[in-house]
């Protein structure tokens, strides 16, 4: 094979009485079964030996399994993982790099070891890079500022290939549904530079034709045409098939929508689309359990309808048990409510919540309507109708913030505005998150509790190389009471500390507390944190942070001069349902009593 030197020399090595030799392939004995003691590489400075070894199928037993057999050794396979390694550098852009190998053989273990060696040689790079618009479209269509492949750039198979992508959605979005391009490299290994150009023929403007739907059993296909974005007749946009196929996931009706426009034969001026779709079950249960330091061990049981009635309404039942809530309570959303992009919620709540300064049982009532305005801004109006009692609250407290009102009505509307950008709910990378919500009780249609509060919160996450994400979050809160202070529920005052918060300080402990070391929460907050992530091993990801924030008892009082800080460090291992987290966290300036480091546990990022 070209490319592949072999060595062929004796190497004794004397080792509990066991003899190692070196040998080539060809000098294995055909008729025996050996088998893999051990693979390493050397040689490589451009890519890990973890990255390597997963292109290899040849491999070891796991370390963590030493009750297991190894792994039959198979000559031929290995001959080709020697290939598909040199391939990879290739694809890297390394068109030179050389792969040989070591093998030494234990015949009385029958087991071989395995030394690959590489050398990577030079790079190549993009001489020149040339895009072509054959028959360029009448309406002008501008091609990107900066593609994936640039001229300079390391020659690497993904960005040649993105390159294409990326050409192609700029005319798909434009209404060139029959776009081709054509993409050549020639690459000069004297030079080692490679010439790519890519030849793009648009093809006419093109219309949404009919739109047929298959797959549908026990949903009605009218439910899927009517969340469609576009209509026949309309221009050709990718943007809107991306948005319907998005509408129709958000239906959680479906395991799986495909939407297909591309055809064979002759390319009509108008498209059909096709959309095959796969059915969730109508029903199902759900149970679960997990664990975080601030609620302990959490158990949950769920029931849903997701077609209750038919038209995609969703009719669901939750019980949720931990050591600080324990509620149940029923969910009636009602998809395209009055317009397209409107959504209804109805939530009823029975609960009890078990915080250090109080025990809070409560009756809650919550209508709730959506409005996403575009992909990534949204907003909602609801109206809160909630029966409050207070037990268990120490006196300090009370003595402390001048009075409580122990049980009433809760009556009041909230809005709330989010513009997301974020590609991840659990583990963003990129883009960023603003929300703002407004809270008002008492003043309308009447309720015990009068007051407002306004929280905004920020959340930014930027890739910065070689796999480190900065993440940062800024978070304030304010609010005011109409008449007392009593008008102000304790459970509707602000609180800092715990995971999600400041996490060098237990659950709600940073900000005043009372006598008995119980939180009092505060009228105006401040928090913010930032943290910088990378991958470590596999799964496996690290992260150090600082956190800081701080309470006020005072209504628009932004604790700015009185911040405190807590420094730390987290694991995380990734999973289906997101990263599970361990944190530590250590305050600069805590109390005599407090403890000078916190671990915090829980499943997804912090922010």
């Amino acid at each position: 094979m070209s490319g592949i030197f072999f060595f062929c020399f004796v190497w004794l090595l004397g080792w509990g009485g066991a003899v190692v030799f070196a040998r080539s392939l060809e000098q294995l004995d055909p008729e025996r079964e050996w088998r893999v003691e051990s693979i390493s590489l050397s040689g490589n400075e451009q890519f890990d030996t973890e990255t390597l070894l997963a292109e290899l199928q040849t491999t070891t037993r796991p370390w963590y399994m030493p009750w297991k057999q190894q792994p039959l050794f198979d000559p031929v396979t290995f001959t080709r993982d020697l290939e598909r390694v040199r391939h990879y550098y290739e694809t890297q852009g390394y068109y030179q790099a050389q792969v040989t190998y070591e093998l030494h053989t234990d015949d009385a273990r029958g087991s071989v070891s395995l030394a690959v060696r590489i050398v990577e040689n030079e790079s190549v790079t993009v001489g020149a890079l040339s895009v072509e618009v054959k028959a360029k479209p009448r309406t002008g269509v501008a091609l990107p500022k900066r593609l994936p492949l640039e001229s300079g750039d390391l020659f690497t198979e993904a960005a040649y290939v993105q390159t294409d992508q990326t050409l192609r959605q700029v005319f798909l979005q434009q209404g060139h549904s029959w776009v081709e391009i054509e993409r050549k490299a020639e690459v000069d290994l004297n030079t080692r530079q490679a010439q790519v150009t890519y030849s793009i023929s648009p093809g006419p403007p093109t219309i949404f034709g009919a739109t047929h739907v298959d797959g549908t059993r026990k949903v009605d296909p009218h439910l899927v045409l009517r969340e469609l974005t576009y209509a026949s007749g309309e221009p050709f946009s990718l943007t809107d098939i991306e948005r319907s196929r998005q509408n129709l996931l958000n239906l959680d009706l479906f395991h799986s929508v495909h939407m297909e426009f591309q055809q064979e034969g002759e390319k009509p001026r108008q498209v059909p689309i096709r959309i095959r779709v796969a059915e969730k079950e109508p029903r199902s249960i759900r149970l679960g359990a997990g664990y975080s330091t601030d609620e302990e061990f959490i158990g949950l049981a769920a029931w849903q309808h997701r077609n209750w009635l038919g038209g995609g309404r969703r009719l669901s039942a939750e019980l949720r048990l931990s050591a600080i809530q324990r509620s149940i309570g029923a969910t009636f959303v009602q998809p395209y409510f009055l317009a397209h992009d409107t959504v209804l919620h109805i939530d009823a709540q029975q609960g009890q919540e078990d915080e250090d300064t109080y025990l809070l049982n409560y009756s809650r009532l919550r209508p709730r309507i959506e409005r996403h305005f575009s992909p990534t801004f949204s907003g909602f109006v609801d109206y809160r109708v909630e029966f409050l009692k207070f037990n268990e609250v120490g006196s300090s407290t009370i003595r402390a913030l001048e009075g409580l009102r122990r049980e009433g009505v809760l009556s009041g509307p909230t809005l709330g505005l989010v513009w997301d950008t974020t590609e991840d709910l659990l583990n963003p990378t990129q883009g960023g998150m603003l929300s703002v919500v407004a809270n008002q009780a008492g003043t309308v249609w009447g309720g015990d509790y009068k007051f407002f509060s306004l929280t905004a919160e920020a959340k930014h996450y930027q890739r910065l190389g070689w796999g480190v994400v900065l993440a940062t979050r800024l978070k304030m809160g304010l609010s005011d009471f109409f008449g007392s202070q009593r008008n102000i529920p304790l459970s509707e005052r602000f609180y800092a500390g715990g995971d999600g918060g400041v996490r060098g300080y237990g659950r709600r402990k940073l900000g005043a507390l009372n006598a008995a070391d119980d939180p009092l929460g505060g009228l105006s907050a401040l928090e913010g944190s930032v943290e910088l992530r990378r991958p470590l091993w596999r799964e496996l990801a690290g992260a150090v942070f600082l956190d800081f924030g701080q309470l006020s008892l005072e209504s628009y009082d932004i604790p700015v001069d009185d911040l405190q800080f807590a420094p730390g460090f987290g694991l995380s291992y990734a999973t289906r349902i997101g990263p599970l987290r361990f944190d530590v966290g250590f305050p600069i300036d805590p109390a005599d009593d407090d403890e000078p480091w916190r671990v915090h546990f829980g499943i997804g990022q912090s922010f």
